[in-house]
């Protein structure tokens, strides 16, 4: 009876399942081929809308980095033209100090000479007229020894060496002083007239016309600073009346 009724429900399971076509009647390897098939076909559909999302974020992506890259360019580019404008204004500034320099010094040089000509040259001019003064009185002090000593006037020459030794030390002080400053006196060595350094207080005629415009005598010595005549030679020359052009000066005196 038990195995009666199995089969019977056995029989039924076909019955049961005769309107699915897909199943029935196929081997078991085409089914699940299909199944895995169809399965795949539906897994590739659905997964496309994720695959073109993220190629749509990579170009998003990339287009922004491009973007930023051109930002950048653009603020180099600005940077490098602060940058240029900058170092022209600091070449500029240098320029403008290297004149200013060039400025101050040469304001400096005429101060400096402003101050020897106008100050140090009066300083100087006034110390050379002591120095002047202290020999001339050395030279008659020692006329005065001299005919005192002649005439034998013994009481004088006491005080007048003293006052010869005093202005032997008016003139030492003088001369050092002046030393200090580089001022120092000084003869021309050439026998000719030169007027750049020297000047004429006589003319002594001559016959001779070789010894036309040369050297007669040495009246006064002249003051030098750094090889720079600050006060010139006082001397005499001669002058010949066949080469001396009556009521002119010499040209040697010019």
């Amino acid at each position: 009876m038990f195995g009666v009724k199995r089969a019977t429900e056995c029989n039924k399971e076909p019955a049961s399942h005769a309107g699915d076509q897909s199943d029935h009647g196929r081997h078991p390897q085409e089914v699940t081929v299909a199944s895995v098939s169809m399965d795949t076909e539906v897994g590739c559909r659905s997964g496309d809308v994720p695959a073109r999302d993220a190629g749509r974020d990579k170009s998003t992506h990339w287009r922004h980095a491009f973007e930023k890259l051109a930002a950048l360019e653009k603020d180099v580019g600005q940077i490098r033209e602060v940058v240029i404008s900058t170092a022209q204004t600091v070449s500029e500034h240098e320029r403008s100090d290297l004149a200013l320099e060039q400025i101050a010094a040469q304001h400096r040089q005429l101060v400096e000479r402003f101050y020897e000509r106008e100050v140090l040259g009066v300083v100087f001019q006034s110390l050379i007229r002591v120095a002047d003064g202290a020999r001339e009185l050395q030279q008659r002090l020692e006329r005065e020894i001299k005919n005192s000593i002649q005439v034998e006037h013994y009481g004088l020459i006491t005080p007048l060496t003293d006052m010869r030794s005093c202005a032997q030390m008016a003139v030492s002080d003088v001369d050092a002083t002046l030393a200090l400053w580089g001022v120092a006196r000084r003869e021309t060595c050439s026998e000719r007239f030169d007027p750049s350094v020297q000047e004429c207080c006589e003319r002594v005629p001559t016959e001779n016309p070789d010894l036309h415009g040369h050297i007669a005598a040495r009246v006064r010595t002249g003051y030098w600073r750094d090889d720079v005549p600050i006060r010139p030679e006082r001397v005499r020359i001669f002058v010949c009346a066949s080469t001396y052009n009556a009521g002119q000066p010499n040209n040697h005196e010019r």
